[in-house]
């Protein structure tokens, strides 16, 4: 089992890594994810651990699941041509509407947990 300060470690890099392929400033990622940058700095810098609220909003923003940012970036149970349809739809969505989709997605995955 990792320990929550190996896995904290493991996160913080894969955003770094994730910011830096794409070129993004710790700025643009607060103002996107709605953080202010001081936290997302203290995050990165190790200084303050994030919810997974705080996860939730930082992978939103940087358009990625949150496992991602835990390095779970093999998993796929998507189908590929499935998957690159709505990659292409969805790059076409304006934020308002992302942000909709995405809010709703959580909440229905969040009622649906546990029932059948």
């Amino acid at each position: 089992m990792v320990e929550v300060d190996e896995s904290d470690a493991l996160i913080r890099q894969n955003i770094r890594s994730i910011l830096a392929s794409r070129r993004m400033a710790q700025a643009e990622l607060a103002r996107r994810a709605g953080l202010p940058t001081s936290t997302v700095s203290r995050i990165l810098t190790g200084r303050r651990q994030a919810s997974y609220h705080t996860l939730r909003k930082i992978a939103a923003a940087l358009d990625l699941p949150v496992s991602h940012l835990a390095g779970d970036t093999e998993r796929s149970w998507v189908d590929p041509d499935v998957q690159a349809f709505f990659e292409q739809k969805w790059a076409d969505l304006p934020l308002d509407v992302k942000n909709l989709i995405r809010t709703t997605l959580y909440v229905l995955a969040e009622n649906c947990v546990g029932k059948k």
